[in-house]
Order: structure tokens, then sequence, then C-alpha cells
């Protein structure tokens, strides 16, 4: 079931769903995620309950960029640990940041109080757009990166 959501295979899943019994975990979950498949995770929630996700899954939703996946995982408590507190998910924003996925580092930043700037991991190989450089510089203070 992992190898058919990472591929995108929903028809695959359902079969799997209606004539396997196996357990497969968070990571049908998290493959959906990265690919943005929100279908795909809303039919999980509900024939799929007990697989469960982790915070992973958010962090492969940020890598790819998918906004409407983010607020879904998190309007769902994928934020969240066992313990009710909030993850600061700092590889889900640096994974956006590297994707130069804007708009999914600001939400996952908004949606963790808990989060630090110094959290993020900056790479030397990557472009950043002059909205991603300007909030950095804003976030982070002065970065010799960008000068």
């Amino acid at each position: 079931m992992p190898c058919a959501a990472s591929g995108g295979h929903f028809q695959v899943i359902k079969w799997l769903h209606e004539n396997r019994s196996e357990y497969y975990g968070t990571d049908v979950i998290d493959e959906a995620a990265g690919l943005g498949n929100l279908s795909v995770l809303k039919w999980l929630l509900a024939n799929r309950p007990d697989e469960g996700w982790s915070t992973h899954a958010l962090d492969c939703a940020a890598r790819g960029g998918h906004l409407s996946v983010l607020r879904w995982l998190v309007d769902h408590s994928a934020l969240y640990n066992d313990y009710d507190d909030c993850n600061p998910t700092m590889n889900a924003m640096t994974l956006a940041l590297k994707g130069n996925h804007f708009d999914a580092l600001l939400f996952v930043h908004k949606e963790c109080s808990d989060w630090g700037s110094e959290t993020i991991m900056l790479d030397d190989d990557v472009y950043y757009n002059e909205h991603m450089e300007a909030w950095l510089q804003e976030e982070l203070g002065d970065t010799s990166e960008f000068d």
C-alpha cells in the first residue's frame, strides 16, 4: 500500500484495503501527503483510521509545497504529538524553504508557536526568491548568505 500511495495509485490502495488485512502504519499517509493527494488522505482517514500518521506527513507535504494538504493535516491534528504538545516541525519549514515553497513555509511557521528561527537549516546551494530572502533576513537577522 505505501508503494501504491507513493505512485498515486488510488484504485490499488482501495483494492488492497478491500482484499488484504495488513497494517501499514503511517507510511501510506506520508506518501499520499508527499504527492499532495488530498482525496487519498481523506479516504484513508475515513477507511483506515487506525493507521494514523506522524508529523512526517507534514514534512512530506511541505517539501512538495502542498498547502491544501498542510491545512488539512493541521486541521486534523497532524501538528501534535502523543502528548498534545506542539511539534516545532523544523523539518517541515526547512523542506518548504529548500523547495522555495514560501506559502508552505509561512503556513507551517504560523501554525506552530513553539518554533525558533535557529531551527531552519539554510543551504548555500539553494536559491531563495526575493520574498523568502526578505522574510529570512527579517526572521533570522543579519544573514551573510544574502549579501
